[in-house]
């Protein structure tokens, strides 16, 4: 079962009682400003706690052959992180157009919550990613920034997100459910490396 953060837990509560989603509401309701905040701290937190100490035996570790280390989960999560910055900037350029969201791939926030959550669905965000960070420490960093970055906007911002729409590897999102999918996208991430630390292989320094 996929282990949620206290803010993705709060993220979950807000769309499945209709507080976040509302196809009338273009900026960000006070709720829904705080969900995705809450969620994003939380699990900034929780990845820099789980990297806290590792040694590089340790963040190389990898349960079987095929599979990702800590340093591998780390670099696509760094890389989406990234790339969702990057198009939700490209689109909050652009005019808002409410007639667009009729091609929303999630017509409801919380379906794009319960989809992508799913742990049996795969992470289809990083099929896309392009990591071009030489080391964790750089990839790291750029997590964080980008991290920053987010709830810089999300705090400030009283733009109209649900009118802007955008195209990205998990469907045709408006730019706040580009910040759901963030937050969900870290939450798989944060499984996936708790999965890795809970193996009985895994290096003991």
């Amino acid at each position: 079962m996929l282990n949620r953060t206290k803010g993705c837990l709060v993220l979950a509560l807000l769309v499945a009682t209709g507080f976040a989603g509302t196809l009338n509401n273009s900026a960000p309701t006070i709720e829904e400003r705080n969900a995705v905040i809450s969620s994003l701290k939380e699990n900034k937190l929780a990845l820099q706690k789980k990297l806290k100490g590792l040694s590089e035996k340790q963040l190389r570790f990898k349960p079987s052959s095929g599979s990702e280390s800590i340093s591998d989960q780390v670099t696509h999560l760094a890389a989406i992180e990234t790339n969702a910055w990057q198009l939700l900037e490209s689109a909050m350029l652009k005019p808002a157009e409410a007639g667009e969201r009729e091609l929303l791939t999630y017509k409801e926030d919380v379906d794009l919550v319960k989809s992508l959550g799913e742990p049996g669905q795969g992470d289809p965000g990083c099929l896309s990613a392009r990591p071009s960070w030489h080391n964790l420490f750089e990839a790291a960093s750029a997590f964080r920034q980008s991290r920053l970055t987010h709830l810089k906007f999300i705090r400030n911002t009283t733009a109209d997100l649900r009118n802007h729409i955008v195209q990205t590897p998990v469907g045709t999102l408006d730019c706040y459910q580009v910040l759901l999918w963030v937050s969900v996208h870290a939450d798989k991430h944060l499984a996936a490396i708790d999965k890795i630390l809970s193996d009985p292989q895994f290096p003991s320094r």
